[in-house]
């Protein structure tokens, strides 16, 4: 995300303690009035997970204009379109972004497999819904971004072979994950809320060529 793309208008997913989208801004990378910010938690969860730092966060964002919505479920993004202010006549995002996508503990369907079969497979069909449903709030020009971990269990999940299953979508590149121009971006654990500098590492990115 160059300092070109500051002025696309972006949708970032499942964010955790919101210190992305904060960044995002810190680092010239998008404007308020285009960046729309959604976590996977309920406000109240937020919270209980990720503390004041997610609280703070949040009323940034909303304090220089950005959207900010709660409970989005980045597997159902449609189901949320009017909640989001999304009318027929809205144009798609240019940019939508999933940082460390992962299934969390309470949501695993075989918790005592973490590193099996099944958790591969449950990881991998979270993001191919995630690009389907992403599809329609595209602009014809748009990308989605997707970052994963380099190490197993991360790197069965394939994520470069998903777009061959939610056509017209293409890999477009791949790019190292750079949080130097993110200033102040710390990820997070998605099942406590425990930071992890280490976490992101690779970027993808997804587009209709």
């Amino acid at each position: 995300m160059g300092p070109c793309a500051a002025l696309m208008s972006t949708l970032v997913v499942g964010d955790g303690n919101f210190t992305f989208c904060l960044a995002l801004l810190a680092g010239g990378r998008c404007v308020p009035s285009l960046l729309t910010a959604t976590s996977y938690d309920t406000f109240d969860s937020l919270i209980s997970k990720y503390g004041e730092t997610a609280r703070t966060a949040v009323g940034e964002l909303r304090r220089v204009g950005c959207r900010v919505f709660h409970g989005v479920d980045a597997m159902r993004l449609g189901d949320f379109r009017a909640e989001m202010g999304l009318g027929r006549n809205f144009g798609g995002f240019e940019r939508i972004v999933f940082n460390n996508p992962l299934i969390e503990g309470s949501e695993k369907v075989a918790k005592e497999i973490h590193d099996g079969g099944d958790y591969i497979i449950q990881n991998r069909y979270l993001l191919l819904s995630f690009l389907r449903t992403s599809i329609p709030l595209l602009s014809p020009q748009g990308e989605i971004h997707v970052t994963v971990k380099d190490p197993a269990p991360y790197s069965f999940w394939r994520v470069d072979k998903l777009a061959l299953y939610a056509p017209p979508l293409a890999l477009i590149r791949k790019d190292a994950f750079d949080a130097s121009v993110l200033p102040g971006f710390v990820a997070a654990n998605v099942e406590n809320g425990s930071l992890n500098p280490r976490a992101v590492k690779r970027g993808q990115a997804h587009g209709i060529p």
